[in-house]
């Protein structure tokens, strides 16, 4: 009588081996379906905010928020997000419940630029220092030069 002796361990990897192969293919394949979906559809969506967050795309706005907006502050990032084309400022200051917001523009002798060519601050600030304060004692619109 012969015996035939056979390790059932690689006789079980032998058979699962290929399904292995198989699934580690197709998931392969898959993820480069994925990959090549995001590279062309969310990617140039993340490179469009980039852009919008680091100011690459004009016409957009820009938040920021101190404690209190003092005159040395607010022309610091009046000059962070200047247009060139631009020779004054429109601001305006408005209350509301959660702070005091003041919004600038860029113009041109008295003229708004075009969205397109301009750049929109929000400043949000709990308080105004008396020099900024003193800007808006008449208007809470006023032209910086």
């Amino acid at each position: 009588m012969e015996v035939i002796s056979e390790n059932v361990i690689d006789t079980a990897i032998g058979k699962v081996m290929p399904m292995v192969d198989e699934a580690v293919s197709r998931l392969v394949e898959c993820g480069g379906k994925l990959v090549d979906e995001v590279q062309k559809d969310f990617v140039p969506l993340l490179e469009d905010l980039v852009k919008n967050l680091t100011g690459e795309i004009k016409g957009i706005a820009f938040g920021k928020e101190v404690d209190e907006l003092d005159m040395a502050t607010l022309v610091g990032f009046a000059k962070q997000y200047v247009v060139e084309s631009s020779n004054e400022i429109v601001a305006m200051k408005m209350k509301q419940e959660d702070g005091i917001f003041v919004y600038l523009a860029y113009s041109k002798d008295r003229q708004l630029l075009s969205h397109e060519d301009n750049r929109y601050l929000i400043i949000k600030a709990q308080r105004l220092a008396k020099d900024v304060e003193a800007l808006f004692a008449e208007s809470e619109l006023i032209i910086l030069k």
